[in-house]
């Protein structure tokens, strides 16, 4: 029974991972929506004030403060980096964890040893059912 909780957690982990990764890459594409956008209405006011004969307006309004916005960007790349590998380490636990659960005794310590014992049920006295040793596999008769 302990050993069927490994595969729970490495579920929860792969849950929990990818769903930050999911995130991360929703994020991002609401990021590149915008972007788009703000570069279409760009465009769209430079054609209308080319169009009436007003001067165009800065097409680069971050040239003046680059070194301002480079460290911005950098501290959010930084922390967007630290979140993806983050989901991708706890995806990668989660399934070694899975493996290490579903894995025929994988873990002595949880009780689970290769005796070459078979256990049978035999019914009680009582009416219940209580597993005890029969014979050994290798054994011969």
């Amino acid at each position: 029974m302990c050993q069927s909780w490994y595969a729970v957690i490495g579920q929860t982990l792969d849950v929990i991972g990818f769903l930050i990764i999911a995130v991360e890459w929703y994020h991002q594409y609401r990021r590149e929506h915008d972007r788009r956008m703000d570069l279409l209405q760009k465009a769209y006011e430079r054609n209308s004030a080319e169009i009436l004969g007003q001067p165009i307006p800065e097409q680069d309004e971050d040239k003046l403060m680059w070194r301002e916005f480079q460290k911005l960007f950098m501290r959010e790349w930084r922390w967007r980096r630290k979140v993806f590998f983050t989901g991708a380490t706890l995806v990668i636990l989660g399934f070694a964890f899975q493996v290490l659960g579903n894995w025929p005794h994988a873990i002595p310590s949880c009780g689970m040893t290769i005796t070459g014992r078979r256990v049978s049920v035999e019914a009680h006295s009582t009416g219940g059912a209580v597993p005890t040793p029969t014979r050994l596999i290798n054994t011969p008769r």
